[in-house]
């Protein structure tokens, strides 16, 4: 793991007026030459440098930076209305500053008025504007961002499939390049040296009439074994063809990370953080996926697992794409996750279009796709990708799982302290007290089972819409349910997971697939009934060898709430589930790994 902001530098910039910043290999000028030329646009400049995390600051990208110069351009072109000239923050007035701040305001704040409030702060500190400085110290701006919101499930299948279409393209093109060398896809970086190594000895670069394909192995192999360096020929374009065949771009590297995300729901920052040797399997040919890295706002490291199994499963994709870029990892002499190759930002249209693979971390705004502001969505409207709305939609299917785990006791909604302090009395023996709390959690057990709802096949849908809205789920949910359509847990299916038992209504239940079994939200069809019988063999197997408290710690209460859920279905239903048993062992084989 790395700390991926370091390696910072801002530099105040006199020709042109700016601040040129250098951050992982790449230099980006922050240009304050629009600005009408005054002594308010060197101090705004002046008033920005602090803000960088090298002076001091909390702005970790030119990014963030390209915001202040912004509002530094906004309230320059107020002042110069409201304000005569020169503009100076030494001289200017209360007045003249508030009208510039607050002209044509919109309710709430733009965000560009409340970093303009900061720089000019900063300015009147450094001029000693005490009447500005005391105006703009007691003046409270909150600025607005709309909240991102998750994609709908038809929108995740949109992105998805375009993250596919990015990727299969390259681990094609790559497969192609190594068996131009002779090469089957699987092998390592250091066979590619010494096939190409073979490669350049034998023959020299073909003629110009020579055939595509020699010319192409040719270039593969140069690429293999030299990387960016420049060759000492002026036919350059198959090298061109070449580095785009081994080396992903950047929008390969977010169809990567948007796989990753919707499969760990990792934050911008940890993927950010990652090195090679944070990507490991669980020992045992696990098929679980665990990845480390720095949550920098906690400052600790974090870790988090995930699917290895399928094809574009988010473990798989880190695999694939640790094997796909060994050989840029080995030309920058570096062991960071995330690199690929960077095309020169100017107009030029020479083969020199690219430069050597940096490092350069998933941003926490929105990165969409290179000469579009979206993909095409659902029903061909507009679809942006994001990376938080990408986390955000893994949070809402996937917080449930991440909670404390209570599988092991009783009441999953109400841990054992939370009863004792409950039930606690200073007139009864620390036994009564004991038998009070295991009364209650009869009690409570007893009215969760009542308020649990069974659909077998033998109901026709109506019946059941009845049966649902008869128990108080709204119409829309019943009939979405009873279409198979209703917020699968992997046990049951939830009526209300916004309605948790012994959490703020509005919030995600927290609680994991085996303590649905014992929720009043559970809604038992026989979907799950093979899921359930699989359970049922599990809990009876490890009842035969583990020892009875590591047995109750683990499946006290789960094993209670299968026997019932059985017990309301027929023999008839549990015969034909049966034959679901193996795909319902894998499936929980899956949730035991992913949620306890």
């Amino acid at each position: 793991m790395r700390d991926p902001h370091r390696g910072l530098m801002s530099a105040p910039s006199e020709v042109p007026l700016g601040i040129l910043l250098t951050s992982d290999g790449h230099s980006a000028l922050l240009d304050f030459t629009p600005i009408p030329n005054s002594p308010l646009r060197r101090q705004l400049r002046d008033a920005t440098l602090p803000l960088f995390v090298d002076r001091g600051g909390s702005l970790k990208s030119p990014g963030s930076g390209r915001m202040y110069v912004q509002a530094a351009k906004l309230v320059a072109s107020r002042l110069s209305i409201a304000a005569p000239e020169p503009l100076d923050v030494a001289t200017l007035a209360v007045p003249a500053v508030h009208a510039a701040l607050f002209t044509a305001l919109t309710s709430p704040v733009p965000v560009r008025i409340v970093l303009a409030r900061k720089l000019l702060l900063n300015a009147a500190l450094a001029a000693g504007n005490d009447d500005l400085v005391r105006y703009l110290g007691n003046l409270t701006l909150y600025g607005y961002a709309r909240p991102s919101r998750p994609y709908s499930n038809a929108e995740l299948e949109c992105i998805v499939d375009w993250c596919k279409s990015r990727l299969a393209p390259l681990f094609a093109r790559r497969n192609s390049a190594l068996s131009l060398l002779g090469l089957p896809p699987e092998a390592t970086d250091e066979q590619a040296l010494r096939a190409a190594a073979g490669v350049l000895a034998d023959r020299p670069l073909p003629a110009a009439d020579g055939t595509e394909e020699d010319e192409r192995r040719w270039w593969t192999a140069w690429v293999v074994a030299h990387g960016f360096e420049e060759p000492e020929t002026s036919r350059r374009a198959g090298r061109t063809g070449a580095l785009e065949a081994l080396f992903p771009d950047v929008q390969d590297a977010l169809a990567a990370t948007l796989l990753v995300i919707n499969e760990y729901g990792a934050e911008g920052q940890v993927l950010a953080s990652m090195d090679v040797t944070d990507v490991r399997r669980l020992p045992g040919d696990s098929s679980v996926m665990s990845i480390t890295g720095v949550k920098a706002r906690a400052d600790r490291a974090v870790s988090r697992r995930g699917n290895s199994v399928g094809t574009w499963s988010g473990g798989r994709v880190l695999e694939r794409w640790i094997h796909l870029t060994g050989p840029a990892r080995r030309w920058t002499g570096t062991q960071h996750l995330w690199l690929w190759r960077s095309r020169a930002r100017n107009d030029r249209t020479s083969d020199k279009t690219v430069r050597m693979p940096v490092l350069t971390y998933v941003p926490s705004r929105a990165l969409v796709q290179e000469g579009h502001k979206a993909i095409e969505g659902p029903g061909g409207a507009s679809l942006r990708l994001s990376t938080r709305r990408m986390r955000k939609t893994w949070a809402v299917r996937s917080e449930r799982a991440l909670g404390p785990g209570v599988a092991g006791q009783l009441d999953p909604n109400h841990s054992r302290l939370s009863s004792w302090s409950m039930y606690r009395s200073a007139a009864v023996s620390l036994e009564e007290r004991r038998a009070l709390i295991a009364e209650a959690q009869d009690d409570l057990l007893g009215l969760v089972r009542a308020s649990q709802l069974v659909i077998d096949d033998g109901m026709s849908p109506e019946d059941a819409v009845q049966l649902l809205t008869d128990n108080g789920v709204d119409i829309a949910t019943a009939r979405r349910i009873v279409r198979g359509g209703g917020d699968d847990s992997g046990t049951v299916t939830c009526r209300n997971s916004r309605d948790a038992p012994g959490q703020a209504v509005g919030t995600l239940c927290h609680q994991t697939p085996f303590a649905c079994l014992l929720c009043r939200n559970a809604i038992h069809t026989r979907a799950h009934l093979p899921v359930i019988l699989a359970l049922r063999e599990t809990i009876e197997a490890e009842r035969a060898h583990l020892p009875a408290e590591q047995f109750v710690n683990q499946w006290g209460g789960v094993d209670l709430g299968v026997a019932h859920v059985l017990s309301r279905f027929s023999d008839r239903a549990k015969s034909e589930a049966v034959a679901d048993m193996d795909a319902a062992r894998d499936r929980l084989a899956r949730l035991k790994e992913v949620y306890s």
